[in-house]
């Protein structure tokens, strides 16, 4: 759904369907992908990607002299059911049967004929666990201050954990004296700042050591720091915080 640059088109012969809004694409998908199946993006109010109805007839008409197989025909909607964006989804179907093409997939939004799992994957079907282990484990004591700006001031003698993970790695700083981890099945909160690459936390309810597992966003949507959980406690939406894994962030397929 997202764009491609076209240049990257003309390296190789690809075995995808593409969604296309532009005559750029879809004449170089015709030079260098010739034959490939793609679904129209029409644009029925979002604003965003896709083309206007006003446009659609002239990118018909292209696409009627070009070598690629119309699949799909698609748009986005901005949010819920729109009526508008429904009604416009049919006047640009209308259009393209005028014009010769019968897509084997039309699909808006959420439609139950074409997946568009997206954030639901990570939310509704929790499967992304982001795992990290304590680097150190050490006690501070009452009234000694953690992190940056000195934000959190022990209220006792205090065993505390270092987890070598940050802001830049995708622990939101909004976490900040907020969020939780969890290790060995017990919660433990988040002291401080979160750093660049360091995160600390209070071990006052687990016996823990260097090397322990470290959970810091969980697969269950029910736990305090699952992302959704994450997300409310820095007042953000959850694809906020799954945008900012870093990309050097090792990936395990389960």
């Amino acid at each position: 759904m997202g764009y491609t640059n076209p240049e990257n088109l003309k390296i190789k012969k690809l075995l995808f369907s593409f969604a296309v809004f532009d005559l750029q694409t879809v004449e170089i998908l015709n030079k260098y992908q010739p034959g490939c199946a793609v679904h129209i993006f029409v644009d029925t109010g979002m604003s965003r990607e896709g083309v206007t109805l006003e446009d659609l007839p002239d990118f018909l008409k292209t696409l009627k002299k070009l070598n690629v197989k119309v699949d799909g025909l698609m748009s986005h909607l901005a949010g819920g059911m729109d009526k508008l964006q429904i009604q416009r989804f049919h006047q640009a179907q209308k259009l393209v049967q005028k014009y010769g093409f019968s897509p084997k997939w039309i699909h808006l939004g959420t439609s139950g004929n074409m997946a568009r799992v997206g954030l639901k994957l990570y939310l509704q079907k929790p499967i992304l666990k982001f795992i990290s282990h304590l680097a150190q484990v050490k006690k501070i004591k009452k009234s000694e201050r953690v992190g940056y700006d000195r934000t959190y001031k022990a209220k006792k003698d205090t065993i505390i954990g270092i987890i070598p993970a940050g802001y830049y790695d995708g622990v939101n700083r909004g976490l900040s004296n907020k969020g939780f981890v969890k290790i060995k099945n017990i919660f433990c909160p988040i002291i401080g700042r979160v750093s660049m690459n360091m995160t600390t936390v209070d071990l006052s309810k687990t016996y823990a050591k260097i090397g322990d597992e470290v959970i810091i966003y969980s697969d269950n949507p029910q736990n305090k720091n699952s992302v959704e959980n994450a997300a409310k406690i820095c007042k953000k939406i959850p694809y906020e915080i799954l945008v900012n894994l870093a990309e050097s962030t090792k990936r395990i397929i389960v």
